[in-house]
């Protein structure tokens, strides 16, 4: 068997509703785990909200000449927005987890000292105050 026939088959057997719809499927469900990580220069210009203006206007230009050229643009402008959220909120969680770790840090340079805290409950311990309110409650009973 030659190597265009042995694709040829693979390819035919997508024809099957069965297996075509598992494999589109799966391409839908995991087919956003490959995607790239955006260029900084992409971050900036849809934060830019000018430019997502003018996005919008060249998308109705656009739809008067063809409109399937203009949803194919659509679906780029929404998807990059997408993944322009995305980024932006995973930055946000790693500045706050940075934070946290150094505050975590510094906080373990400042722990109190144990011994004193020990002192403090040995003393409580060999006061004779605790005679005195169990005196009191007894006498209360009566």
């Amino acid at each position: 068997m030659t190597f265009p026939k042995i694709i040829n088959d693979l390819l035919a057997q997508l024809e099957n509703k069965y297996i075509g719809t598992i494999v589109s499927l799966f391409l839908v469900l995991y087919g956003g785990l490959a995607r790239p990580a955006l260029p900084n220069f992409v971050k900036q210009l849809l934060a830019n909200d000018i430019f997502r203006m003018l996005y919008v206007f060249l998308l109705a230009y656009i739809a008067e000449k063809n409109v399937q050229v203009a949803l194919v643009c659509a679906v780029v402008f929404m998807v990059l927005n997408g993944l322009w959220a995305d980024a932006e909120v995973k930055e946000a969680f790693e500045s706050l987890d940075e934070n946290y770790e150094e505050d975590d840090e510094e906080d373990d340079d400042e722990a109190p000292d144990m011994d004193e805290f020990d002192d403090e409950i040995e003393s409580f311990e060999d006061g004779d105050d605790d005679e005195e309110l169990y005196d009191d409650e007894d006498d209360e009973e009566l």
